[in-house]
């Protein structure tokens, strides 16, 4: 199979379809989306009939600091934003208020760097710094995919893989089935990607 990225003198040449250019681009969306500020614990205090939401004057103020308060809700967003120490939670905290907001908005800039890229006209051409954003995206996109799919050790996958033939639903299985799917091959894309960033150091 025919590798989508392969460096040149000019940079990394892409040669993947529109359709796939245009799915990565819709993950990389999503992934931005994810990785978006949390509205901290008890910063809404009411919704009215209009549908608008009002803050608790405090919450707002602190959630105009981007301070987090404690780990992401989101099982997903809580992988792609680790604890800075598993055993010590003020340790953890600390580190959380003090990194997180640096974090998530270097993993949204990765990714808006790279949708971009993939949304120019073909042929496309990425130069190194669009090349590694796309490449750490990428490890950011698989991460979020196999904590949805509950990836967590080497040989999940073919667990997970065989664990679905004894699903009667066949929407369900098919469902699973499209995302490990699409999980493997986002991980041949960032193996090809990597071996073409390496080449044309």
């Amino acid at each position: 199979m025919r590798s989508p990225f392969n460096a040149s003198a000019v940079g990394i040449v892409l040669s993947l379809g529109s359709d796939e250019c245009g799915i990565l681009a819709d993950l990389l969306q999503q992934l931005d989306g994810l990785l978006e500020p949390e509205p901290p614990v008890g910063a809404v205090d009411n919704e009215p009939a209009g549908g608008e939401t009002l803050l608790d004057p405090f919450a707002a103020i602190v959630a105009s600091l981007d301070i987090p308060t404690g780990p992401p809700a989101d099982p997903a967003v809580a992988r792609l934003l680790p604890a800075g120490h598993r055993d010590d939670p003020e340790v953890a905290a600390d580190f959380r208020r003090l990194s997180e907001a640096t974090v998530r908005d270097r993993k949204r800039r990765n990714a808006s760097l790279a949708r971009d890229a993939l949304s120019r006209p073909a042929p496309v051409v990425l130069d190194q710094g669009e090349a590694l954003a796309l490449m750490k995206s990428l490890t950011d996109v698989r991460l979020v995919l196999a904590t949805r799919l509950d990836l967590n050790e080497e040989g999940d996958v073919e667990r997970l893989a065989e664990a679905v033939r004894e699903i009667r639903n066949q929407a369900v299985a098919a469902e699973i089935l499209g995302t490990l799917g699409l999980y493997e091959l986002l991980g041949w894309w960032q193996e090809c990607l990597i071996r073409a960033v390496s080449s044309g150091k």
